[in-house]
């Protein structure tokens, strides 16, 4: 969906997934997006990101909980990883690899 680093953005109309997690994802890029300086470097990964960032956090994650994801796609396998990463080091659980996530990986 977006990527922040690589300044890709697509337009809600073109996501193949609209599950209420998905969207949810969504909302929370949108807000991190909206309180984010334009000289700070933020690398948001959500849902349907693509890209050798994702297959770095994908074998991070897949390491820490045993699931072996080793993609360059943000699947529904990552959400859960994610989620699961996140509840362990008290994080909010979106399934967001977003700043906290990142800065605590």
């Amino acid at each position: 969906i977006v990527e922040l680093a690589a300044g890709f953005v697509t337009k809600a109309s073109w996501i193949p997934d609209k599950s209420d997690e998905v969207m949810a994802s969504v909302k929370v890029l949108l807000m991190e997006a909206a309180t984010t300086k334009k000289s700070e470097n933020v690398r948001i990964l959500t849902p349907n990101s693509i890209g050798e960032n994702v297959r770095l956090w994908n074998e991070f994650v897949g390491r820490e909980s045993d699931l072996g994801i080793t993609t360059n796609r943000f699947t529904h396998e990552t959400i859960v990883a994610t989620k699961a990463w996140q509840k362990q080091h008290g994080l909010k659980e979106t399934g967001v690899v977003d700043r906290e996530t990142m800065k605590l990986a």
